[in-house]
């Protein structure tokens, strides 16, 4: 199962969504509550443009996620994809949780900052 995650971070890497999503989902298969790779399904899914299914899959990942594990990347992709569904509420919601979390980078808060004010007009 770890091998089906590796590869398919590596075809999200290579920008091969189609296949990260089926290494994904024969590890999802395998284990329907790993984090890690549903997570990483609703990257691939949100990268291909397949928002809608990538929100499913964040949502789901939330869930299975520890209740102390917050983690300010998390937020940003689920509300980057948010605000590419054009769900904006939502995607400042999470953007701005996003920007709240203690470690974020100078970074990382101006990707959102940007987002934050493009959702704004």
């Amino acid at each position: 199962m770890e091998d089906f995650i590796q590869s398919g971070l590596i075809a999200i890497a290579d920008g091969d969504y189609d296949t990260a999503i089926d290494l994904l989902n024969k590890a999802i298969s395998k284990d329907d509550k790993n984090y890690k790779a549903i997570l990483l399904r609703a990257v691939a899914k949100s990268n291909k443009g397949d928002y809608p299914n990538a929100i499913d899959d964040f949502n789901n990942a939330e869930k299975l996620r520890k209740d102390n594990d917050e983690n300010d990347e998390f937020y940003y992709l689920r509300g980057k994809t948010y605000f590419y569904n054009q769900q904006i509420f939502e995607a400042r919601k999470d953007l701005e949780k996003a920007k709240s979390i203690n470690g974020i980078s100078e970074e990382g808060k101006n990707k959102i900052e940007k987002l934050l004010e493009i959702s704004k007009e």
